[in-house]
């Protein structure tokens, strides 16, 4: 609800407001949401079975997925379906389930960006978001030295405008190993306007002839909003 227009000036005086005596401040109710989806388990707490599609099984929470190919700007309205996929044997940052674009077979549940990217979409923009990222190196014996591919959240509004890229903060070095590549990391952003729509999830590949990969899953999305009333 906007709140009413104030004709009379108001005065800030050692930080704090100050109105008019004859005008009385609108009252305002403010209400936070904190949504937190595992993959797990559905809105209703029921299992979610290897393999079940995503797409709209959290629509009434305030989040759909979907499975796309452009990493440069959401795609409205994308319907090729996103995953829930069980990692084996390590299981996920929470329980058994983990987001993916594949659905089979049961080894392929890692990805990166030249194979495609999950959509996730807030049909009511949120403030906060977070998720987990995993990040694993292919086995190849070609593979040595340094990459520069990282997994990533991209941040857009509803104009598919970016807000932000937020990265995985570990690199993939054989020469000098990181202790953290390959743990789970959390990447988060916030926007206190309250102007989140779409989150891109992949994982980066800078130069794709290089030999060997890193590919990411993601996982415990979280977001929030702030609703006035």
């Amino acid at each position: 609800m906007p709140l009413p227009k104030v004709i009379k000036p108001i005065y800030v005086l050692n930080g704090s407001l100050r109105l008019p005596l004859h005008i009385t401040p609108p009252k305002i109710n403010l209400a936070a949401f904190f949504t937190a989806i595992d993959f797990d388990q559905d809105p209703s707490s029921q299992p979610v079975a290897d393999a079940t599609q995503i797409n709209s099984l959290y629509a009434s929470v305030g989040a759909t997925f979907a499975t796309v190919t452009n990493a440069g700007a959401p795609t409205p309205g994308a319907t090729a379906p996103a995953f829930a996929r069980s990692l084996w044997p390590s299981g996920g940052q929470t329980g058994n389930n983990i987001a993916s674009i594949y659905a089979m077979p049961r080894n392929a549940v890692f990805f990166e960006d030249s194979q495609g990217l999950i959509q996730v979409f807030f049909p009511s923009p949120v403030t906060f978001v977070s998720i987990y990222a995993l990040a694993a190196s292919e086995p190849d014996t070609l593979f040595s030295g340094n990459s520069a591919s990282r997994p990533y959240m991209k941040v857009f509004d509803a104009g598919g405008n970016l807000l932000a890229t937020e990265w995985y903060p570990n690199f993939y070095n054989e020469n000098q190993p990181d202790p953290n590549f390959g743990s789970w990391q959390i990447l988060t952003h916030s926007a206190p306007s309250g102007n989140i729509s779409y989150l891109l999830l992949s994982c980066s590949q800078p130069d794709p002839t290089a030999p060997g990969k890193v590919y990411a899953v993601f996982d415990s999305l979280a977001y929030s909003y702030m609703l006035f009333f």
